[in-house]
């Protein structure tokens, strides 16, 4: 395994390790999920999960799937997608992000649907209409 400037590998999945032993199945929420971008592209979406942080690294500790350890340099976005009702958010001036081109927008003009381009999850994304549009096009982008 690598060793970081802080702390090492070892270090920080014995710290996981400690902190996965206390947790009980009430610990994880249904509609929060987080969210990893790796540096080279890669994304990860973990249901019924929450995120840790500890000196230069972060934990995510899943519900069935134990916990996993990433150095803060590997990943370029970590945090949190919450479900909620975009219906009650419509006409009140609320603004989200594009989930591809992270741009802001009122909640009235974004697409709140599955991922085109992620055809294994059924999981509610707000998406502008270019990035929608060429959502299967990862090329394009979003030029509003």
């Amino acid at each position: 395994m690598q060793s970081y400037h802080s702390s090492s590998y070892k270090e920080a999945l014995a710290v996981a390790e400690e902190t996965d032993k206390k947790l009980s199945a009430y610990d994880f929420k249904g509609n929060e999920w987080v969210i990893l971008l790796h540096e080279e592209g890669t994304q990860f979406l973990f249901r019924y999960a929450f995120l840790k942080t500890w000196k230069d690294w972060v934990f995510v500790f899943t519900e069935h799937h134990k916990f996993h350890v990433y150095h803060k340099t590997d990943l370029s976005y970590y945090g949190y997608l919450k479900e909620q009702s975009v219906e009650k958010l419509l006409g009140t001036g609320q603004k989200d992000s594009c989930f591809d081109c992270k741009k802001e927008f009122l909640v009235d003009e974004l697409i709140y649907k599955a991922h085109p381009a992620k055809h294994d999850t059924d999981f509610i994304v707000p998406l502008c209409q270019p990035c929608y549009d060429s959502a299967d096009d990862y090329s394009a982008e979003c030029d509003k």
